[in-house]
Formats: C-alpha cells, sequence, structure tokens
C-alpha cells in the first residue's frame, strides 16, 4: 500500500476506505471533485461479498472509476501502484478491491455488471479463480 499513501501525502489523492457495512457510502462519492481511490476493505476474518454492500453506493462507485483491482491475495505492489497512478497522473477514480478468494469472482462480476469493459487486474491466488 506503500504507493498509494505516498500518493495521499505527496499529491493530495483522496483515499475512500468502505469497511465492510451495509451502510450508504454515495456522499463520500461526490465530495469535491478531486480524483480518489476507493478501498474496499473485504478482508477481514471473513469476506462478505458485493451483495453485503449498499447496492445503489456500490452501483454508483462502479458507474465513476475508470479502472479497478481485485486483490485475493497477498496484496501485489503493482496493482497498488496501477490504481494509484490513474487518479494521480490521469484524474481518473479507481478502486481496490481487498477480499478473499471466496469472494473474487463475486466482486469482479460486480464491477463488471456495471461497466462490462472496465479494465481491472485481478491478483489472485496460486491457481486462481478468475
Amino acid at each position: 500500500m506503500l504507493p498509494l499513501l505516498h500518493a495521499v501525502r505527496d499529491n493530495g489523492l483522496r483515499l475512500i476506505i468502505l469497511p465492510q457495512t451495509g451502510e450508504p457510502f454515495l456522499e463520500a462519492l461526490t465530495e469535491p471533485a478531486r480524483p480518489f481511490v476507493a478501498l474496499i476493505a473485504d478482508d477481514t476474518d471473513r469476506a462478505v461479498g458485493p451483495g453485503h454492500y449498499h447496492q445503489d453506493s456500490l452501483r454508483h462507485l462502479a458507474s465513476v472509476i475508470g479502472g479497478g483491482a481485485v486483490v485475493s491475495s497477498a496484496p501485489v505492489v503493482d496493482a497498488y501502484a496501477a490504481m494509484t497512478v490513474m487518479p494521480v497522473v490521469f484524474g481518473v477514480n479507481t478502486v481496490i478491491v481487498e477480499t478473499r478468494p471466496e469472494q473474487e469472482i463475486p466482486w469482479i462480476n460486480a464491477l463488471r455488471a456495471v461497466q462490462p469493459e472496465l479494465p481491472l487486474i485481478v491478483a489472485t491466488v496460486h491457481g486462481g479463480h478468475a
């Protein structure tokens, strides 16, 4: 996560951390017009998947991003770096979904249901699901 944290510190990148909650988060997405990285933290002792999150907020998030990463493995520096470069250099919002292997496909499907051609990085476990 160092590239992401450095961009927050050095470039004023907005970081929106979304814990495992069904509460709406639309307000966080409509704050100042600076680009953001939304970090969905679905990787605690269990992964609840996209169905547990506020659906209108999740669909809105998926509609305003230009790329995403679904990470169900150990953190992959290149995935975090790519999702950080897009908003800092190109002004494009991104999302990083940290999850577990059993929720990898549901997260990919949830994002692609809104944007079928959304560029995604999938960092999966050995043998993968995607």
